[in-house]
């Protein structure tokens, strides 16, 4: 029984469950991005003529509500048969119709992941006698995600989220303890950067490198890093400085012979 060496794995797009081969056939362009502030995108480039679908004056596929809507779930799987894997998972968020000169009209789908909601939802409000963990899940809980905290830190007397998104609220305190904040489905996490595992990649050039380029800018260096606050338990001012650590001396080259 022969067996292909060649396969084809293209983007297999579902909507509210239902897998819409239709997407995959005139799909242009897909962007994926997540950063690690959270809040994974996603930006579909998809023809709106095809089948049945002349275009203007006539009409346009993907633009009637049918099968792409605003706040339906949307899921893009990548990878060979038997071994694809989900890369996004959310909710529609916007629709564009693009009109180019000399180009077929087309259709741009905006979806972002579950923490769309904490991005939409801004509040002002105080807790009292929590950790970080704590205030995670509280917010998970008030969007219905399940949470999984894996965070150290200390226990706060008050944290107030002033006139904050959600998302920016969460933001905030996992850069304070170096946390990374993620969604993965109805799931949210949040974990300290040794506690998440990543993939490790080798990218070798001329392979799967294409090209790289690295730079260090005196601009992101700094002299001195200053913390102040106020320790509500000794009922004191907090003022903390941190100099650069010290270059050892270079010697000076000595005289030739």
């Amino acid at each position: 029984m022969t067996e292909p060496m060649f396969a084809v794995a293209g983007p297999v797009f579902s909507i509210d469950g239902d897998r819409v081969p239709s997407l995959a056939r005139d799909c242009v362009r897909l962007e994926i991005e997540e950063g690690v502030e959270g809040l994974r995108t996603l930006r579909l480039h998809v023809f709106a003529t095809g089948a049945g679908a002349a275009g203007p004056p006539d009409r346009m596929i993907y633009l009637d509500g049918g099968v792409v809507d605003f706040g339906k779930q949307l899921t893009v799987s990548l990878g060979p048969d038997g071994g694809q894997r989900t890369v996004f998972d959310g909710a529609i968020s916007a629709i564009e119709a693009v009109f180019a000169d000399g180009q077929p009209p087309l259709v741009v789908i905006l979806a972002e992941d579950a923490l769309m909601r904490l991005r939409m939802t801004r509040r002002l409000r105080t807790f009292t006698d929590v950790t970080d963990a704590d205030l995670a899940s509280s917010v998970a809980d008030d969007h219905g995600l399940r949470a999984e905290v894996d965070v150290d830190g200390p226990r706060y007397d008050v944290v107030q989220q002033l006139n904050q998104s959600d998302l920016a609220f969460l933001r905030e305190r996992a850069r304070l303890v170096q946390a990374e904040l993620w969604a993965d489905g109805r799931t949210l996490h949040m974990a300290s950067r040794p506690k998440r595992s990543g993939t490790e990649l080798t990218l070798v050039q001329a392979n799967q490198l294409l090209s790289v380029r690295l730079c260090a800018d005196l601009a992101h260096q700094r002299s001195e890093v200053v913390v102040t606050g106020y320790d509500a338990s000794a009922a004191d001012v907090i003022d903390e400085r941190a100099q650069s650590w010290p270059r050892s001396p270079v010697a000076a080259p000595g005289p030739r012979s």
